[in-house]
Parts: C-alpha cells; sequence; structure tokens
C-alpha cells in the first residue's frame, strides 16, 4: 500500500507594515484620542491616602466623603481618578486606594537618568493596582516606562525608556502598543524586563523594539 504524498502551500502574512490591518494594536488604535482636550500637570504627582502632591507641596486633600476635584484630578474616599491629564514628569503610587487613568498622556522630561519611571508604583499600600485605559506614555531616557507591578493597560501607546515596562506581580497589558524604546550608548534594550513576577500577562499587544519608519507604521532594524 503507498501512501499519497500531500503538499500544502501556505503563505505567509505579516502585521508589521501596519498592525491595524490585521486587527492588532498601532499608533491608530491606541493611546489618548486625537480630539482629547488635556489638562497639564508639570512635575511629580504623587497620589497618597490623604492628599495628592504635586513636586512636594499638597495641591487636594483627600475628602471623607463626596469629591475633591484638583485640575484634571477627581480624589474619592477610597480612588482617585486622572482624566485627560498630561502630565509631564511622573505618577506615583503611595496609597491604599486604586487610581483609574484614562485618556492621559505621561511623558518623561529629557534629562537621561537610570531607575526613573514615569509610572512609579513601588510605594502602594497593600494590593491595590492603577489602571491605565487610552494612555500615551513615553518613558523618556530613563529605565523604564512603568515599574512596581500592581498596573493594568488596556488600549495603550507606550514607548521610551530603556526598556518599556518592568514586569512585576500583577502587571497586565492588554490591546497595547509598546514600541521605540529609547537607545542610546551601551544601552541593553528589552520591551519587557522582570525580576519575578507573579501573574503577569501581556494579550493581544504590538510590541515592537524597532524604531517606526517616519509615517508612524512600519519599523526599520537600524541595528540589524
Amino acid at each position: 500500500t503507498t501512501t499519497p504524498t500531500t503538499t500544502t502551500s501556505t503563505t505567509s502574512t505579516t502585521a508589521l507594515p501596519k498592525p491595524s490591518s490585521l486587527g492588532y494594536p498601532d499608533a491608530t488604535n491606541t493611546g489618548v484620542p486625537s480630539a482629547t482636550q488635556l489638562q497639564k500637570v508639570v512635575g511629580t504627582l504623587d497620589v497618597r491616602d490623604d492628599h495628592i502632591r504635586l513636586n512636594g507641596d499638597v495641591v487636594a486633600e483627600r475628602p471623607a466623603s463626596g469629591s475633591t476635584e484638583w485640575g484634571p484630578v477627581t480624589m474619592y474616599p477610597d480612588g482617585t481618578d486622572i482624566e485627560a491629564a498630561e502630565i509631564v514628569g511622573r505618577l506615583k503610587q503611595v496609597s491604599s486606594y486604586p487610581i483609574y487613568v484614562a485618556r492621559s498622556k505621561i511623558t518623561a522630561t529629557l534629562e537621561p537618568t537610570s531607575a526613573f519611571y514615569q509610572i512609579d508604583t513601588r510605594s502602594r499600600k497593600g494590593g491595590v493596582k492603577v489602571y491605565l485605559a487610552d494612555c500615551t506614555i513615553w518613558g523618556g531616557l530613563g529605565n523604564a516606562a512603568a515599574f512596581g507591578g500592581w498596573m493594568e493597560f488596556l488600549r495603550c501607546d507606550i514607548s521610551g525608556g530603556e526598556d518599556a515596562v518592568d514586569l512585576q506581580t500583577e502587571t497586565h497589558l492588554r490591546d497595547c502598543y509598546v514600541h521605540d524604546l529609547e537607545r542610546r550608548d551601551g544601552s541593553h534594550n528589552d520591551i519587557f524586563q522582570s525580576g519575578g513576577a507573579v501573574n503577569a500577562s501581556i494579550i493581544h499587544s504590538t510590541l515592537l523594539s524597532a524604531r517606526r519608519v517616519p509615517d508612524g507604521q512600519g519599523v526599520e532594524f537600524p541595528d540589524g
């Protein structure tokens, strides 16, 4: 008995030139929506149990009931909302309550530094999270755009930093566009690093360590 041989021809399709053409995240479907009017906040924004500090100065107190509004930030007794903000500096979670960030831009200053993170949750209290949706985050010339764990990113455009995100416990990315790491002499670039994360995930996201070509889509590999 002879078994016939069947040859199957397959066509490889790549999403790299324009990921959104195959349903993946890119510059067209992540980050701050184009029509959003942002309120600028310059400096380090520390969200704490009982107040917010900007560059060390208290700018808003957390209420016992109701809410307190300060610029693009609204503090409730059990959480903090940041909506349509442009934070030129850092966002730090230093509290026992979750932070919800929507349609906001968080960008670094241009000073080169190591161990600098635009979103820093290392000082959080308890198992609370920072939730970011439809945000644009640039990690500048620091180590990474985000570090500390207990963060969830949804439809976020994340770029910059030597490593885009330092994956720690309970760090989750879904439908995100992670791209354009900062390359400089001596840098060792990684989309993600992890020092032993527990329960971290990256789901349906586009990860490009290479630089984009000028139209914002596609990629080039300058270092091979």
